[in-house]
C-alpha cells in the first residue's frame, strides 16, 4: 500500500490484502468519477492511527491524479490551508468567515496555484501545494521522481506509465478536469481552523461538503484523518440524531485504511513465508505496511536467515535501523535486550526463536539448567493450545465475566464492549506469535513461583501491549476508548497487587489454571517461543524515544550553559491533593543548585501550607539516585537534619522524597525518562527566557510540567509529527485516566499518608463512627434559641473536656459574671476575638442536663479513641511553648472558630463535629504550660487586684457619700458600689476555686476573668477621681455660697436685727439657707443638667465599672457650668439680700444709740 516511509519521490502502493487492493481500487474509481467525468461524488475521508499508511496513500492519489487522471492534484496539510483562512478571517468584522465561502476561498487559492504552474518559467514560483516543496525552482523538485510502482503481491509489480514531471503538469492544468485537493494531518489543526469559521447554520465544514457533492465545478476533496478528530469530522457530516444517515452519507464518503494482521499477511502478501517468520517481520514492522516490505527485502528468506548463526542473525544492520525517517531512538530491534540470556541458550535456541515467533520444539537434554536461568523470556510447554480455541476464551471468562461485568454492575466502564474493544486486539497480539495453525507454547520453564511469571512474561505484556495498540488505533477523544485503556491499566494494577499478595490465581483463575508448570525434569522435548515481555522489550512501540530533544538540540549539551546565577524553575504537578515535586537527572553543580531553590520553597510552605493543611500530601520525586538527593531529603523530612527526629508530616507520609522506581509504574522506565527530560526542557527554557516557556513561570519560579507538555506538543515548537506523536502518547499516560501514572501516584501516596493516619488513631469508618458517638455534644453547643459566639463555645468546651461538670461555685460565679460582667470590646480592635459572653457560658454548662448528664457520665479522655486522638493532636502540633499566659490567651482568640486540625478531622474520616479535634488540640497545646505557674500567676494577681479593687470601692463610697452630702441628696446612689461589691464576691469565688481545683481551662476563664477585674479597678479608679473633681467643684461652690451666708449668720445674731429680719425675709436665711435653699433646692436641683449627673450616677445601666465606668465629660461639664451659673446669677441676690438686712442692722444700731442716748439723758447727771 505505501513505500517503506513517505516519499513522494519513490511512492509505492501495496497490496497487503484483498481489502487494501479494494481501497486501492475504489480511490482510482471515485477520483476518476469526481475529476473527469464531474459526476457528485461525496469527498473521502481517509481514516486510519498514525504509520498505518494515510500520508503514503495520498502520495499514492497525488500521483495517481496527475499521471493516470490528467488531473490538476495538490497535497496541502490543514495547518497550511487553517493560516490562509485567518489571514483573510482577521480581515472580517467578526474576525470569521462564512462556513459557505469556505469552497470558493479554497476554490481560488487551486485556482490560482493551476495559473502560476501554466506559466513556462517556473524557476522562482512562490509555494506550490506539492508536497515537500516550499517554492523556488519547481525544475530542480521534480528531478529524481520515480514512477509509482503497484505491488499485488510479493511478486507482481506493475508501473505508471507517465512519471511526475513538467511535461505531465502541463497537460493537466491545461484540461478543464475538476481539480482534486488532498489534505493531510487533517487532525492537528482542525481545532484551530474552527475559530476562524463561522458556524450559523451548520457546522464547520457541512457546508463546505454539501457544495463538494453538489458543485462539480469545485475542487474534489480527500482528507487524510486520524482517529483523534474522527468523532469531531463525524458530526461535520452529519452523523447526528438529527440529521438521517443517508444525509450523512451524502456528503462525505469514510474509508478506513485496513489495519494489516498477521494472519492477513499470512494469506495474502506473505503467503509463501511460514507462519512464524510472519509473524516476526509483522512484529518488526509494528504493523506500518511500508515497514512489511522493506523488512521482508532486507531480511531475505527464512531459509537463509536459518543458516545464520545466533552472533550473525543478531547484528544484521536492518535491526539498528530507526524505525522513523526522523531518526527517533526507536529502533527495529532492541538486541542489547538479550545480554543477559544464558550464553548457551543464545547460542543454540536464541537464533531460531528470534526469526520466527511461534512454537517451535526443541531437544533441551543438555540445556535444562541454561534454561532454569531464562525463565522471563520464553514460554514453555509441552504441548501447545490454541489461542482462539483455548485461550481467548479464558482471558474473557477472567476479565469479562469475573472483572468487566462486576465494574459495569457498580456503574464504572459501562462503554466498554469487551468483544468489541478489548477481544479483537488480544486476537491480533496471540495470532502473532502462534503457529499457523494458531497455536502457542502457553506455559513456563518449571514451576518456581508460577504468579509472578504469569503476570510478567503473559499477562502485563499482553495487556500493556493492548492498551498500546488502542492507543494507536482507536479514536480516545470518545468515552469507549478512554474507558478501554482505564480497564486495561486498572487490570494492570490489580495483578500487580494480586501479584504482591499472592492472590494472582484467586483474581484470574481460568487463565492460571491453563498455564503449564513446565517441569523440565519430566520432559527432554519442549515448545519454545519468545515471551511476550521479551518482544514487547526488545520490539519497542514506535513512538519515539521517551528522552526529547530541546527542539532540534540535544538537551543534554543544552543544560551546561544553564545560568545558575537566577533562580531556576522548579518542576511541579498538582494531582488533586497531591502536590508532586520533580528533581530531574542534572549535573552535580546543577543540581546543588535545584536542590537549594528547592528547598527553599518548600521550607517556606512547610508548616503554613504543608503541615497546616491535612489534606495536602507532597512527594519529592527524583529519577537518578545521588548523595545530594539523600542530604536534601534528610535536611528536608527530619528536625536539623537529625535523622531520631523526623518531621511530624514526614512520620505520617504526608511528605516524602522518593524515587520515581519505588512505584513500580506501568512503563516506569519510559516514564521516568519523559518526565525528567520535559523537565530538563522546562529548565533550560526558563534558562534561555523562550518566550514559550518562560511566560509560564508561576509565583515562586513553579513551572508546571502539564504547561511544558503542552507547549512542546504541538507546532511550532514540535514540527514532526512522529515526535508529536510521542509527546502525546506519554502525556496520555501521564494525566489520563484513573489508572494514569499521576492518578496511580496520588492513589499509592494517599493510601500511605491514609495508613499512617489510621495507624495513629483508626481507620475512617471507625472514626466516623466515634465521632458520631460523641453527637450528644452537639445539643450541649447549639442553643435554637441563641448562638453562641465562637470564643464562648471554644472556652466551653475545653472546660467540658478537661473537666467535665461545673461545680456549684462556679455556676455561682459565672451568675455573677452573668449579671455583673457587662463588658463591651471594640469590634476593631486587637482583642475583638476575646469577648467572652459570660451568659452563653453559663448556659452551654447548665442549660442540657440530660445532655450534660451523659458527657459527664460516658466522656473519658483516657478512652482509648480518644487518647489516641489527644496523640495523634501532640505529635502533629508545631508550635512553640508558650511563654506566658497572654500568649495561651492570645492563641485561644485567634484559633477560636477552629484550627488546622479540621482539615485532617475530614482526612480522618467525617468532616462532622470538627470542634472535638480542635478543642483536643487546643487543650493538649495549653497543658504543656505548668498549671503551677498558671496558679502562681493567678494567685499574686487575685491578690493585688483584690487589695486595689476593695480600696477604691472604699474611696469611691466615701466619696458618693460627701457629694449626696453636699448636694443635700437623699436618692441611692450606691449602684456602682454593689457592681464593686459583686465583683470583689466573684474575685473571692475565684480565689477558693484556683485553691481547691487544678485546670487549665478554669485558669485560662479566671485569667480573663481577672482581667476584666483589673480593667474594673482601674475604671473605678477613674470614676473616683472623677467624683472628687466633681466634688471638689461644689465644694468650691458651697465655699463660695457660704461667704456670703457666714454675713448673713452674723446679722441674725442680734435678736432685735433677727425679728426685723424676720418682719421682711421669710422665712429665715440663716444656716446654710443661701446654699440648700436658695442654690440647691430652688436652682440648681432644678437644672437639666444636676438631673442629668444624679440620674446618671443613680442608674446601674447610664454608669458600670465594667463598660461605661465614667460619666460624660460633657454632663460633667454642663454641671459644673451650672453651678456657676447659679452661682453668679444668685450671687446678686445675696448681696441684695445681705445689703438690705445690713440696712436693718443700721437701723437697729441707730435706733439703739438713739436709746443710749436717750437713755443716757434720761439719766440724772451726779453732781
Amino acid at each position: 500500500m505505501s513505500a517503506y516511509i513517505p516519499l513522494i519521490k519513490t511512492t509505492r502502493w501495496i497490496d497487503l490484502s484483498p481489502d487494501h487492493k479494494n481501497l486501492r481500487k475504489e480511490l482510482e474509481q471515485d477520483t476518476l468519477k469526481a475529476s473527469v467525468n464531474k459526476e457528485q461524488i461525496q469527498p473521502i475521508m481517509l481514516q486510519g492511527a498514525f504509520g498505518i499508511g494515510k500520508t503514503n496513500s495520498l502520495y499514492y492519489i497525488f500521483h495517481y491524479g496527475w499521471c493516470k487522471l490528467k488531473t490538476p492534484t495538490f497535497l496541502i496539510s490543514l495547518d497550511e490551508i487553517t493560516k490562509a483562512v485567518k489571514d483573510v478571517a482577521l480581515k472580517q468584522p467578526t474576525g470569521k468567515i462564512q462556513n459557505d465561502q469556505l469552497g470558493p476561498f479554497i476554490n481560488k487559492l487551486l485556482l490560482s496555484q493551476i495559473e502560476a504552474l501554466k506559466s513556462e518559467d517556473w524557476s522562482s514560483l512562490d509555494k506550490i501545494f506539492f508536497p515537500e516543496f516550499n517554492g523556488g525552482d519547481l525544475n530542480k523538485y521534480l528531478k529524481d521522481f520515480k514512477q509509482v510502482e503497484v505491488i499485488e503481491d510479493s511478486k507482481a509489480h506493475l508501473t505508471f506509465d507517465n512519471t511526475f514531471s513538467k511535461s505531465v503538469i502541463l497537460e493537466a492544468v491545461n484540461t478543464s478536469q475538476r481539480p482534486i485537493l488532498l489534505i493531510d494531518e487533517f487532525e492537528s489543526k482542525f481545532y484551530e481552523l474552527k475559530k476562524y469559521i463561522e458556524t450559523s447554520g451548520g457546522g464547520v465544514l457541512r457546508e463546505l461538503f454539501d457544495q463538494i457533492v453538489q458543485d462539480t465545478n469545485l475542487f474534489y476533496l480527500i482528507i487524510g484523518n486520524g482517529p483523534a478528530s474522527g468523532y469531531e469530522i463525524a458530526k461535520e457530516r452529519g452523523d447526528s440524531s438529527s440529521d438521517s444517515e443517508t444525509a450523512a452519507n451524502r456528503r462525505l464518503k469514510t474509508k478506513p485504511i485496513p489495519f494489516p494482521t498477521s494472519n492477513l499477511l499470512q494469506r495474502s502478501f506473505l503467503k509463501d513465508d511460514p507462519k512464524g517468520y510472519i509473524n516476526f517481520i509483522w512484529w518488526l514492522s509494528r504493523c506500518r505496511p511500508g515497514h512489511i516490505l522493506k523488512l521482508r527485502d532486507a531480511l531475505g528468506s527464512i531459509e537463509n536467515l536459518k543458516l545464520l548463526n545466533t552472533n550473525e542473525l543478531i547484528t544484521k544492520s536492518i535491526f539498528k535501523e530507526p524505525i522513523d525517517e526522523g531518526g527517533e531512538a526507536v529502533s527495529y530491534l532492541k538486541t542489547q535486550f538479550f545480554n543477559e540470556i544464558n550464553g548457551r541458550i543464545q547460542a543454540a535456541i536464541l537464533g531460531k526463536v528470534i526469526t520466527e515467533f511461534q512454537p517451535i520444539e526443541f531437544d533441551i537434554k543438555e540445556y535444562k539448567q541454561d534454561l532454569r536461568e531464562c525463565v522471563s523470556y520464553f514460554l514453555c510447554s509441552s504441548e501447545n493450545i490454541n489461542t482462539e480455541i483455548d485461550l481467548i476464551p479464558v482471558l474473557r471468562e477472567d476479565l469479562y465475566s469475573i472483572h468487566l461485568k462486576k465494574y459495569q454492575e457498580e456503574g464504572k466502564f459501562d462503554s466498554v464492549n469487551y468483544i468489541e474493544h478489548i477481544q479483537p486486539y488480544f486476537s491480533y497480539i496471540l495470532s502473532g506469535i502462534s503457529d499457523a495453525e494458531g497455536n502457542i507454547a502457553f506455559g513456563m520453564i518449571n514451576d518456581s513461583k508460577p504468579d509472578e511469571v504469569l503476570a510478567s512474561t503473559f499477562l502485563k505484556p499482553l495487556l500493556e501491549l493492548t492498551y498500546d495498540f488502542i492507543s494507536l488505533y482507536q479514536d480516545d477523544s470518545i468515552k469507549e476508548t478512554r474507558e478501554s485503556l482505564d480497564f486495561i491499566l486498572n487490570i494492570i494494577n490489580q495483578i500487580n497487587i494480586s501479584e504482591e499478595t499472592g492472590e494472582l490465581e484467586l483474581f484470574i483463575p481460568n487463565i492460571f489454571d491453563r498455564f503449564e508448570k513446565c517441569k523440565l525434569l519430566r520432559n527432554d522435548k519442549v515448545f519454545l517461543q519468545l515471551s511476550l515481555y521479551a518482544i514487547r522489550e526488545s520490539i519497542e512501540q514506535p513512538i519515539g524515544s521517551p528522552k526529547l530533544k530541546y527542539k532540534n538540540e540535544q538537551a543534554s549539551a543544552l543544560l551546561a550553559d544553564v545560568n545558575l546565577k537566577e533562580a531556576l524553575p522548579l518542576i511541579f504537578h498538582k494531582e488533586e491533593n497531591l502536590y508532586n515535586y520533580f528533581i530531574p537527572a542534572l549535573s552535580n553543580e546543577i543540581l546543588d543548585k535545584y536542590l537549594e531553590d528547592l528547598q527553599k520553597h518548600l521550607y517556606a510552605s512547610f508548616y503554613e501550607k504543608f503541615h497546616k493543611d491535612g489534606d495536602i500530601v507532597i512527594r519529592v520525586i527524583y529519577f537518578d539516585k545521588n548523595h545530594k538527593i539523600d542530604d536534601f531529603r534528610t535536611n528536608l523530612l527530619y528536625k536539623d537534619g537529625d535523622s531520631n527526629h523526623p518531621e511530624a508530616i514526614y512520620s505520617l507520609n504526608k511528605i516524602d522524597v522518593v524515587d520515581l522506581e519505588s512505584y513500580q509504574l506501568n512503563f516506569g522506565s519510559q516514564i521516568r525518562d519523559y518526565i525528567d527530560s520535559v523537565s530538563q526542557l522546562g529548565i533550560i527554557g526558563v534558562s534561555r527566557k523562550e518566550p514559550a516557556i518562560f511566560s509560564l513561570v508561576k509565583d515562586e519560579s513553579i513551572l508546571n510540567l502539564k504547561d511544558i507538555i503542552k507547549v512542546i506538543g504541538d507546532r511550532p515548537w514540535t514540527e514532526k509529527k512522529e515526535t508529536i506523536r510521542t509527546i502525546e502518547h506519554y502525556r496520555k499516560l501521564l494525566f489520563d485516566g484513573d489508572n494514569s501514572t499521576f492518578k496511580s501516584i496520588h492513589k499509592i501516596a494517599n493510601e500511605e499518608y491514609k495508613a499512617k493516619l489510621t495507624e495513629s488513631v483508626c481507620k475512617q469508618d471507625e472514626y466516623r463512627s466515634n465521632i458520631s458517638d460523641l453527637s450528644y455534644l452537639d445539643n450541649i453547643i447549639k442553643d435554637e434559641s441563641e448562638a453562641y459566639d465562637d470564643y464562648t463555645l471554644s472556652l466551653a468546651l475545653l472546660f467540658l473536656f478537661e473537666n467535665r461538670e461545673a461545680s456549684q461555685d462556679l455556676k455561682n460565679l459565672l451568675k455573677i459574671a452573668k449579671d455583673v460582667y457587662k463588658v463591651e470590646i471594640d469590634k476593631s480592635s486587637d482583642k475583638k476575638n476575646e469577648s467572652l459572653e459570660f451568659k452563653n457560658l453559663l448556659q452551654i454548662l447548665t442549660k442540657n442536663t440530660q445532655a450534660l448528664g451523659h458527657h459527664i457520665n460516658n466522656f473519658d479522655l483516657e478512652s482509648n479513641f480518644l487518647s489516641r486522638l489527644s496523640n495523634f493532636t501532640t505529635h502533629i502540633s508545631e508550635i512553640d511553648a508558650f511563654s506566658n499566659t497572654e500568649e495561651i490567651i492570645k492563641f485561644l482568640a485567634e484559633n477560636a472558630k477552629t484550627t488546622f486540625l479540621e482539615s485532617y478531622n475530614s482526612v480522618l474520616g467525617t468532616v462532622l463535629r470538627p470542634y472535638i479535634i480542635n478543642t483536643i488540640y487546643k487543650l493538649n497545646l495549653v497543658k504543656t504550660f505548668p498549671i503551677i505557674t498558671f496558679q502562681e500567676e493567678l494567685s499574686d494577681s487575685i491578690l493585688k487586684v483584690k487589695q486595689r479593687l476593695s480600696q477604691v470601692r472604699t474611696d469611691i463610697v466615701n466619696e458618693i457619700a460627701e457629694f449626696k452630702e453636699l448636694l443635700e441628696e437623699d436618692k441611692d446612689l450606691s449602684n456602682y458600689v454593689k457592681i464593686l461589691s459583686k465583683t470583689l464576691d466573684s474575685i473571692n469565688l475565684i480565689e477558693k476555686i484556683t485553691k481547691e481545683t487544678e485546670s487549665h481551662s478554669l485558669s485560662i476563664l479566671f485569667k480573663i476573668m481577672l482581667g476584666h477585674c483589673e480593667l474594673v479597678t482601674i475604671n473605678s479608679e477613674e470614676f473616683l477621681n472623677q467624683l472628687k473633681l466633681i466634688n471638689q467643684s461644689i465644694f468650691k461652690n458651697k465655699e463660695n455660697v457660704l461667704k456670703y451666708q457666714v454675713q448673713v449668720d452674723e446679722f441674725y445674731n442680734d435678736p432685735l436685727a433677727e425679728k426685723l429680719i424676720d418682719l421682711k425675709f421669710t422665712p429665715k436665711r440663716n444656716r446654710e439657707y443661701f446654699w440648700k435653699a436658695i442654690f440647691l433646692r430652688y436652682n440648681m436641683k432644678s437644672q437639666d443638667s444636676y438631673n442629668k449627673l444624679i440620674s446618671v450616677v443613680e442608674n446601674k445601666y447610664a454608669l458600670n465599672p465594667f463598660s461605661n465606668h465614667l460619666i460624660y465629660d460633657a454632663t460633667v461639664k454642663n454641671f459644673q457650668q451650672s453651678l456657676k451659673d447659679v452661682f453668679d446669677k444668685k450671687e446678686v441676690e445675696f448681696k441684695k439680700t445681705i445689703s438690705e438686712m445690713q440696712e436693718i442692722v443700721r437701723q437697729v444700731t441707730t435706733t439703739k444709740q438713739l436709746q443710749d442716748y436717750i437713755a443716757q439723758l434720761l439719766t440724772p447727771v451726779e453732781e
